[in-house]
C-alpha cells in the first residue's frame, strides 16, 4: 500500500467515524425529543380511548352508533370484532398488528388501571408485573397473557 492509499484509507475511516457519530447524535436528539413527545402523546390518546371504551361499554346504545360510524367511514369489521378493536380502528385507522396491541391495552386498562393512574405508569407497572405471573394479584392472573402481550408490545414506552 502506498503512502497516498494509506492516507485515503485513514481519511475515509475518519469520515465514516464522524458520519456515524453525527447520525448517533441525531438519533439521540430524536429519541429525547420527538420520539419521547410522541410516546407521551400516545399515552394520553390511549388514556382517552380507555375512557371512550368504558363509556360505550356502559351505554350499549352507543355501540350501534359506533357501528354506524364504522359503516359510514367504510371501515370493514367482522361481526365478532371486539369493541376495543372497533374503537382502535376508528381512532388509529388501519395500523396493522398495533390495532390488536392497542385493543388489548384498552381492555386490560379498562379493567385494571386506577381512575387517577396515568397510562404511562399503568404500562410500566404492567410490564413489571408481566415479567412474572406470580407477582400478579390472584384476580389478575387470568389476564396475565393479555397483560404480558400488551406490556411487551409497549415495553419501549415504559422506558421513558
Amino acid at each position: 500500500m502506498t503512502k497516498t492509499q494509506t492516507t485515503k484509507t485513514a481519511s475515509n475511516n475518519a469520515n465514516i467515524s464522524t458520519w456515524i457519530d453525527s447520525l448517533a447524535t441525531k438519533r439521540e436528539t430524536w429519541e429525547n425529543g420527538t420520539y419521547k413527545a410522541s410516546n407521551e402523546e400516545l399515552y394520553v390518546l390511549l388514556d382517552e380511548c380507555v375512557d371512550l371504551f368504558k363509556e360505550v361499554r356502559v351505554h350499549r346504545s352507543l355501540v350501534k352508533k359506533l357501528n354506524l360510524i364504522l359503516e359510514e367511514r367504510e371501515i370493514m369489521m367482522r361481526s365478532n370484532t371486539s369493541l376495543a378493536t372497533k374503537i382502535v380502528r376508528l381512532i388509529f385507522g388501519d395500523c396493522g398488528k398495533r390495532a390488536y396491541t392497542y385493543a388489548r391495552v384498552l381492555t386490560v386498562a379498562a379493567e385494571h388501571k386506577g381512575e387517577l393512574q396515568s397510562m404511562k405508569s399503568f404500562v410500566a407497572e404492567a410490564a413489571c408485573l408481566a415479567s412474572s405471573k406470580s407477582l400478579l394479584p390472584v384476580e389478575m392472573r387470568m389476564y396475565w397473557p393479555s397483560i404480558w402481550k400488551a406490556a411487551c408490545h409497549l415495553r419501549l414506552l415504559s422506558r421513558l
